[in-house]
C-alpha cells in the first residue's frame, strides 16, 4: 500500500512554498500511516503534472 497526495493548483508549479506545504502533509501522515508517501503537484490550468520526491 502507498499513499499519493496530490496538491491542485491554478498555474506555477515551481513555488518554493508549494514543497514546504507538500513536505508538512508528508510528514504528518507519515506519523500516522507507515507507507510510501509519493508527492505531486498538479496544474489545472495546463494538465502538468510535478513529482517532488
Amino acid at each position: 500500500d502507498e499513499i499519493h497526495i496530490i496538491d491542485y493548483k491554478l498555474r506555477d508549479l515551481n513555488n518554493d512554498n508549494y514543497l514546504k506545504q507538500l513536505n508538512t502533509y508528508k510528514s504528518y501522515i507519515s506519523r500516522v500511516y507507515e507507507k510510501n508517501i509519493w508527492l505531486y503537484l498538479f496544474s489545472i490550468s495546463t494538465g502538468n503534472v510535478r513529482e517532488i520526491i
